[in-house]
């Protein structure tokens, strides 16, 4: 049995995370503020075709959205680093991606 609770903890921590306010995040997904508040506070459960559009907007996976809890840390900040850098122009992406690619082989 899924947890509304957990859930609606998970997808408001992964909002705020992204820098969406609960009632321009509604209107993005296409549901009422107050819908998006019961689902928040686990008293509701969206459907699967408005999960799945949920999951697609805020570029996140399914179970990353159904999971019980955000006990992974690292997942969490890296949730609040991808919102970050959806402003950046592709040239700053790319010397990110360079960095990354270069921390990775020093890691080894």
């Amino acid at each position: 049995m899924i947890d509304k609770y957990a859930f609606g903890q998970n997808l408001k921590s992964i909002r705020k995370a992204q820098g969406y306010t609960g009632e321009k995040f509604a209107e993005a997904i296409d549901i009422s503020y107050s819908f998006l508040r019961q689902i928040e506070c686990g008293k509701r459960m969206p459907r699967v075709e408005l999960l799945v559009s949920i999951a697609n907007f805020l570029e996140c996976s399914i179970d990353y959205l159904l999971c019980d809890s955000l006990c992974n840390t690292a997942l969490s900040k890296s949730m609040g680093i991808v919102a970050d850098m959806k402003v950046l122009p592709d040239e700053r992406l790319e010397e990110i991606a360079a960095l990354v690619a270069a921390m990775k082989k020093n890691a080894k």
